[in-house]
């Protein structure tokens, strides 16, 4: 059985959930738990390809709070960091 086949790499985020799923060439590869958006600043939805990444990141609107494995969705306020849970596999969701 192969737990991590080459591939595309497809993220899922259930809001309602709280949960992220990610997929590899089809294949279930992990899940994690996240914290998503608030009534007055909603996670925004649809389709985003990750722009940036970063193993370590000062966030410039948090004075400087650390964000481990920060991923940049967009180029405005929206990242996306990695929780300390590890993923089914022990891979990093990164």
């Amino acid at each position: 059985m192969v737990l991590s086949p080459a591939g595309p790499v497809v993220i899922i985020v259930s809001l309602p959930g709280q949960r992220i799923y990610v997929d590899r060439n089809g294949v279930r590869i992990g899940v994690s738990t996240v914290s998503t958006g608030t009534k007055s600043q909603a996670t925004p939805t649809g389709i985003f390809t990750i722009l940036q990444k970063k193993v370590t990141h000062e966030a410039n609107l948090c004075k400087g709070a650390r964000m481990a494995h920060m991923q940049r969705l967009k180029w405005s306020r929206s990242k996306r960091n990695r929780s300390n849970r590890a993923s089914r596999t022990g891979e990093q969701l990164s």
